[in-house]
C-alpha cells in the first residue's frame, strides 16, 4: 500500500520592524478583504517576531487586519516613537493611499470568491 501524502501545513510568518509593521498589516488587510474571511482561517500556524508576533496574535484572535492597520495608523507614533510613519528614500509613504490591490490567485485554503458576489 502506498504511503499517504501528508496535507500541506500552511504557516504565516511575520517579521518585526516596529512601525514598518504597518506595511505588512496593510498587505494582509488587502488579502483578507479579497478572501472575505479572517486570515487565521487560512493558516495552520501564525507566528512572528516582535511587532510581527503582535500582528500574528491579533490575526489568530480573528481581529480584522484592517482594524489592526487602523490601530497602527492611530497610535503608531505614540507606541514606536515621535518619528513620523515610515517613508521611502524619496519621501513617499511606504503604504500607498491608492485602492488596495486584489489577489491574482487564491490558495487551496483561500478559494476565490465567485465574481457574482463582488460588489
Amino acid at each position: 500500500m502506498p504511503e499517504a501524502i501528508p496535507s500541506p501545513f500552511h504557516v504565516l510568518s511575520l517579521s518585526g520592524g516596529g512601525f514598518f509593521g504597518l506595511y505588512s498589516v496593510s498587505v494582509l488587510a488587502a488579502i483578507e478583504k479579497e478572501a472575505g474571511r479572517p486570515l487565521a482561517r487560512n493558516f495552520d500556524l501564525l507566528a512572528g517576531t516582535s511587532v510581527g508576533g503582535i500582528i500574528a496574535l491579533g490575526l489568530a484572535a480573528e481581529v480584522p487586519a484592517a482594524e489592526i492597520k487602523s490601530a497602527f495608523e492611530r497610535n503608531g507614533t505614540a507606541i514606536f516613537s515621535e518619528r513620523p510613519a515610515p517613508t521611502t528614500r524619496w519621501g513617499r509613504p511606504t503604504v500607498s493611499t491608492r485602492p488596495e490591490p486584489t489577489c491574482a490567485r487564491a490558495s487551496p485554503k483561500m478559494p476565490a470568491r465567485p465574481s457574482a458576489t463582488r460588489g
